[in-house]
């Protein structure tokens, strides 16, 4: 008999529904890492890790050989023991002594005088070097400053312990400069160590080589005085004879004698135009005026109308009439006009072809003289920039005289260098002091860095710890349940059981949602039995009837889970009725393929009585009790009275009644029908909720009146802490092998 009350308040929380969560309440939050189960479940993701990495290292092995190679050559010296009487040595003194000797040589080969040396000194390296061209400047000259820190960074030396060696490594990323630094900072350190030891030798060696300095320095100035005076004073061709104010001279004036003998050819013009005018100002024009002003159009016209005017008179006069005809009379009178007329266009277009000679005439005299003025002015310039070019000529003889001579004080130098570097040759094949050379700068053979033996396994190393680190990191910093030993991670909370995946089931039930009655001895259902089992058990102790079914979140296989629970109890000969009170999405009609309604709302509305609207289902013992009309599923409904008395009913009618409804995470149905249900089991799916909302729902659950069975985990994968694959196979087999 259920005990669900149909009157008054709803009943506070049990006792027991605080007790049965307990046993989880000490369970740590640490998450615990099983690395036989991530070695299974990211297998493929370690193999393709191991081979990222091996393709990574061998990607950046080449890389770095060709962008960043590292060379390094040793330079290999010899400290010998000072040389003592046999009566004054002291082994212990003598080892002291070699040691600081020893170590004081390596800390010298590598000091700052000697690497500033090595850098000034060093002209084989600043002329070879490709190190040395990211310190020069575009005029050649060296930052000294930076060099010198680079230098300090590529270049080391030691004391090679329990031996008599000092050795000087210089790390660089092209191959020759290895050797080439090397042998700068060798004879560097070779001439600060001859210094030492002989400093007379030195001094004069020194003195020789500020004398060079000195020489090549006026030679370069010299240089640079000579071109600077060519390039001043634009000089041209091989001995500098020439220059650019010489060839303009050379064009101006025949320029200026042509223009001055146009002037002159105008001017003489103008003469003769004004010759042309008489002393009573009667002008007499030339031939070549009076054609350009008959052919006038004007003076043209009039002659062509004379001529009209006379053929016409001639007419008149073969036509008989005399001279003193009135129609001859007025023809001459018109004639003589015409001719007044000619003789005035005449004179005017003469006049004015007379005046635009004139002025067409005195107009280029004006321009030719300015142009001579021009050119005059030109070839002033041009001569004062021919004699400061003579000048420059002058000082550039000088200046290859002195060049000269400078020269063969250079070779004096040079050749007394020579004797002094011949006195010290011994030194350069021996030893200078307490120090030999053992092995000279020489070029390296193979690359110091990268090395694939080296490069490869690191990089191995690091991909595979990198992702190692990221697999287990997210493993404890994810918070989705994905299987029992993640609910035991969550304070008062106990696991009712788990449910494989449907992919993992060697019976393939084709639908998961009725598995236990299409594939019952597949792993689902014996998964279903065992749950079944334990509430049957945790109901009978307490004589519940009721049992609401509640998923997390949407897909959690709260559904899927009531069906199948619902089948096991009818299958133990129990009569069951499924309730699904999902208003928002309901599913049971569809998984057991009956009628949508009247069902649980209809009821609710009074609209039929419950027997009504009770179908019964394929499986014996089992009945549903759908959600009803569309329009009338109002999830209100769920939280009064006229539930209660559904669910009281019910329980008077059925051995067990499991209630379906909307998940927790979108809806409060959940919690309102706890109210009312005798147990709750919760539903949540494997790698879909986290810790986070399943002990939310866990506390909003602990506030009902209700039995909190547990939770149920579903669609759990062997590699993620459910049945081991082999286990639901082998138990598979089991139940399905040949008895017969």
């Amino acid at each position: 008999m259920t005990a669900i009350p149909t009157k008054g308040p709803l009943p506070q929380p049990r006792a027991g529904g605080a007790s049965m969560t307990s046993t989880a309440g000490a369970a740590s939050s640490f998450v615990p890492v099983d690395p036989i189960k991530l070695l299974r479940q990211y297998l493929l993701l370690f193999i393709a890790a191991g081979a990222t990495s091996i393709v990574v290292g061998v990607g950046a092995f080449f890389v770095l050989r060709k962008y960043s190679p590292v060379f390094r050559t040793n330079v290999v010296y010899q400290v010998l023991p000072i040389e003592r009487p046999p009566t004054e040595r002291s082994e212990g003194q003598d080892r002291e002594e070699f040691e600081r000797f020893a170590a004081t040589e390596a800390r010298v080969i590598t000091s700052e005088r000697i690497l500033r040396n090595a850098i000034r000194s060093g002209q084989t390296m600043r002329d070879n070097a490709i190190w040395m061209r990211s310190f020069k400047s575009s005029a050649g000259l060296v930052d000294e400053p930076e060099a010198l820190r680079d230098l300090k960074e590529r270049a080391g030396a030691r004391v090679v312990a329990g031996t008599q060696f000092v050795e000087l490594t210089v790390s660089t990323n092209v191959r020759d400069d290895a050797a080439l630094i090397a042998d700068a900072i060798h004879s560097a350190y070779f001439d600060d160590l001859r210094q030492r030891t002989s400093r007379a030798s030195t001094e004069g060696k020194d003195a020789l080589s500020r004398e060079r300095t000195a020489i090549q320095s006026r030679l370069d100035s010299n240089e640079a005085a000579t071109r600077k005076l060519i390039s001043e004073n634009q000089l041209t061709g091989t001995l500098e004879t020439s220059s650019d104010g010489r060839n303009q001279i050379e064009v101006l004036q025949p320029q200026i004698a042509d223009t001055s003998q146009q002037i002159e050819r105008l001017r003489a013009e103008v003469r003769s135009l004004e010759g042309q005018v008489s002393a009573d100002g009667v002008v007499a024009y030339s031939k070549e005026q009076v054609e350009l002003a008959d052919r006038d159009p004007i003076v043209s016209g009039l002659r062509e109308r004379i001529s009209s005017l006379r053929s016409e008179d001639a007419a008149l006069a073969r036509m008989g009439q005399g001279e003193n005809h009135r129609d001859r009379a007025l023809l001459r009178e018109r004639l003589a006009s015409a001719q007044s007329e000619l003789d005035a266009e005449r004179e005017s277009a003469l006049k004015k072809l007379y005046d635009a000679d004139l002025d067409r005439a005195r107009q280029g005299i004006r321009r030719a003289e300015a142009a001579l003025a021009d050119l005059n002015t030109r070839l002033e310039t041009a001569r004062t920039r021919e004699n400061a070019a003579a000048l420059a000529r002058a000082q550039i003889e000088v200046l290859q005289s002195d060049r000269a001579n400078l020269n063969l004080e250079l070779t004096r130098v040079q050749r007394a260098l020579g004797d002094v570097e011949q006195i010290e040759q011994m030194w350069r094949e021996g030893r200078v002091g307490r120090v030999r050379l053992v092995e000279a700068p020489s070029r390296p053979d193979t690359m110091a860095f990268p090395r694939l033996s080296v490069i490869v396994p690191l990089s191995v190393i690091v991909i595979m710890g990198l992702t190692v680190g990221v697999v287990v990191l997210r493993e404890v910093l994810d918070l989705r349940i994905r299987g029992a030993s993640d609910i035991a991670l969550i304070p008062r909370l106990r696991l009712a059981g788990v449910v494989p995946i449907a992919s993992e089931d060697p019976s393939n039930p084709k639908d998961v949602e009725t598995a236990y009655r299409d594939a019952p001895t597949g792993a689902i259902s014996e998964s279903y039995r065992l749950i079944r089992a334990m509430v049957s058990k945790r109901l009978g102790e307490h004589s519940h009837k009721s049992l609401l079914v509640l998923g997390g979140a949407p897909g959690a296989g709260a559904t899927t889970t009531a069906v199948n629970l619902a089948m096991g109890f009818a299958g133990s000969e129990q009569r069951v009725l499924l309730v699904d009170a999902n208003f928002r999405r309901p599913a049971l009609h569809k998984v057991l393929k009956l009628a949508e309604g009247p069902g649980l709302s209809d009821v609710l509305v009074r609209s039929c009585e419950i027997e009504q609207a009770i179908q019964p289902t394929s499986t014996p013992g089992l009945d549903l009790l759908s959600a009803g009309v569309r329009d009338q599923r109002v999830p209100e409904r769920l939280s009064g009275e006229q539930m209660t008395r559904v669910l009281r009913e019910a329980a008077a009618k059925y051995d067990m009644v499991i209630i379906d409804t909307a998940p927790g995470m979108i809806a409060g149905d959940g919690v309102a029908l706890a109210n009312r249900s005798d147990a709750t089991l919760m539903v949540v799916r494997a790698m879909g909720e986290k810790r986070g909302l399943v002990a939310r729902l866990r506390d909003q659950l602990a506030d009902t009146r209700t039995d909190f069975l547990g939770v149920v985990v579903t669609c759990v994968r062997s590699s993620t802490g459910g049945y081991m694959r082999k286990n639901i196979k082998a138990s598979y087999e089991y139940q399905n092998a040949d008895n017969g």
